[in-house]
């Protein structure tokens, strides 16, 4: 009987045994099928770097209206759109020949005043000296030259006078006319006093008349010639320049059309330097200062500007505050329109950063940890997160230089997890 007993013993001692046994080939096999692959990181100390990444139009550093400073209609336009000019290049040209009758009449009146000025110092001579025949003769040629000149000079400006009312001169034009009839005059007038002194002799009054009168055709000459400095120069502004070098960013007028003085006729832009105005956050706008520099981004292509200017109020309806940047352009590649991407670094800062995907937080009361890896496995640890620079976190408490924390794979991790290391050949390690 005691026999029996032992032998249900151990039957109960083996049966046990074999229950133990095969729960651990159980557990053992659950746990390797459960084993995760993570990607890991050295904690470590480094520089993070705070970037403002903003985008905005280019616009031209310089840009003008070019207008005609006389009227008149356009006789050509040499320049298109998007074509490139230099300093002084000519961009159009009025038709000529009004201008150049200025200049023809102006020249006239220059040859008419000489002889006003020249007949007045001989009749001032002559009624010095008195008078001969031959001098009366050419006294009364002179008062029908004068005669007709005054007579010519008085329908030409009566005619000047309805063109204008019309519109069709400039009033310089009709200045000029006005300036040829005065002298031709008082051209007549002195002429007519010169024979009335050669024929009747002349008194100390009249003496003082004719002298007058060459004085008054000295001031007439000076005016004369006045009026073609004026119209040499009305007819040279019949040529419209470029005041600088850039690009033609938009033709405003035709050939054959009638402008005005101030009329635009083309829009020329700067571009070997551009310029673009950025919306700076109001509470980043403490990191930016005149010659910060600023990589601009355009399809891929980027040039280095500095910035010139930080406005010193903010937009009202968003909130940010304009700062403009200068970028060089000496290749002409940029054009004005084109919106660019801007990237400056505001700050930089030493300390211990880990990749944003190793951090986790769930809700608002739960602080922030990670996952560290140890002897195989995921160990929890609650850390104090700073500053975001990028796509790096900094961690101020919890880590210490050359952690292992967890990146890929840590939000499907439990504090204990078994894991194993996916190197970048597509190997594993416990």
């Amino acid at each position: 009987m005691q026999s029996r007993r032992k032998r249900k013993i151990a039957a109960i001692y083996l049966s046990l045994l074999l229950l133990f046994i095969t729960g651990c080939n159980a557990e053992r096999a659950q746990t390797s099928k459960d084993i995760k692959v993570v990607a890991t990181e050295a904690v470590q100390k480094e520089h993070g770097v705070e970037y403002s990444r903003l985008s905005g139009t280019l616009t031209s550093n310089e840009e003008t209206l070019i207008s005609f400073e006389i009227g008149g209609n356009i006789k050509s336009l040499q320049f298109e759109e998007s074509q490139f000019v230099n300093l002084g290049d000519v961009l159009a040209n009025l038709e000529q020949r009004d201008y150049e009758l200025q200049l023809e009449k102006a020249n006239a009146a220059i040859q008419s005043s000489n002889a006003s000025l020249s007949a007045a110092q001989a009749n001032l001579e002559e009624a010095t000296n008195g008078a001969r025949s031959q001098e009366r003769t050419q006294a009364v040629l002179n008062v029908e030259r004068a005669e007709e000149a005054y007579k010519n000079a008085t329908a030409d400006y009566e005619r000047m006078k309805r063109l204008f009312e019309e519109g069709a001169i400039s009033s310089q034009a009709l200045e000029a006319a006005k300036l040829n009839y005065i002298n031709a005059e008082n051209g007549y007038e002195s002429a007519k006093l010169a024979n009335s002194l050669v024929e009747e002799g002349v008194r100390p009054e009249k003496e003082k008349q004719i002298k007058a009168l060459v004085n008054q055709a000295e001031a007439g000459l000076l005016n004369a010639q006045v009026s073609k400095e004026q119209a040499q120069l009305a007819l040279e502004k019949t040529s419209l320049k470029a005041p600088f070098s850039g690009v033609i960013t938009a033709k405003l007028a035709s050939t054959g059309q009638l402008v005005g003085p101030g009329a635009p006729v083309y829009k020329l832009s700067q571009i070997d330097t551009l310029k673009v105005l950025l919306p700076v956050p109001d509470y980043q706008i403490t990191d930016w200062e005149k010659g910060k520099e600023v990589t601009v981004d355009l399809y891929g292509e980027k040039k280095q500007g500095k910035v010139t200017n930080v406005f010193p109020s903010a937009n009202q309806n968003t909130g940010t505050i304009s700062v403009e940047v200068e970028i060089p352009n000496k290749d002409y590649k940029w054009f004005p329109g084109q919106v660019v991407k801007a990237e400056a670094k505001l700050k930089e800062q030493l300390g211990l950063f880990v990749s944003v995907e190793a951090v986790i937080s769930t809700g608002t009361n739960n602080k922030p940890y990670v996952f560290l890896l140890k002897d195989g496995k995921a160990v929890k640890t609650k850390v104090t997160i700073g500053k975001l620079f990028g796509n790096r976190l900094e961690i101020t408490s919890g880590l210490s230089e050359q952690d292992q924390v967890i990146t890929k794979g840590a939000d499907r991790l439990f504090d204990g997890d078994l894991v194993t290391v996916e190197q970048n050949e597509g190997t594993k390690k416990p």
